[in-house]
């Protein structure tokens, strides 16, 4: 599958990006790492499971680990009663980051789910994974 080939070659340049920009954090880094996010979330519904390593999913993982505990900028962190100014505040890069970040934790919550889901059989089937 061409998806699978190029996410195998861009996903661990990616990782270095991302792992170069939590190390020297700058103003221009939470557009960066949203992007860098942003192409890593599509991924995830794409080809994960088998484009990527576990090695390098580990240390995506840690990252994004890092980036929800990570507080957000002051003046985002005041409560808000214009309903405005939460839309703006919904459209800064902090907020698009941690929902990512969410967004891709969720992904590998469910698919590990679902891998690691029970086989529903009949009552009349054995499971063919079953030991004798």
């Amino acid at each position: 599958m061409p998806l699978e080939v190029l996410l195998v070659q861009v996903l661990p340049f990616l990782q270095n990006l991302l792992v170069n920009q939590m190390q020297n954090w700058s103003d221009i880094s939470p557009s960066i790492v949203r992007t860098l996010l942003k192409v890593f979330s599509m991924a995830v519904h794409q080809e994960v499971p088998r484009a990527i390593k576990p090695n390098d999913l580990q240390i995506w993982m840690v990252a994004i680990k890092q980036l929800l505990a990570r507080d957000p900028p002051d003046s985002l962190r005041t409560k808000l009663l214009v309903w405005d100014e939460v839309y703006k505040r919904e459209q800064t890069d902090w907020w698009k980051i941690k929902a990512l970040c969410t967004n891709i934790v969720w992904r590998y919550a469910r698919l590990t789910q679902t891998l690691a889901a029970p086989v529903q059989l009949e009552p009349d089937r054995v499971d063919p994974r079953a030991q004798p």
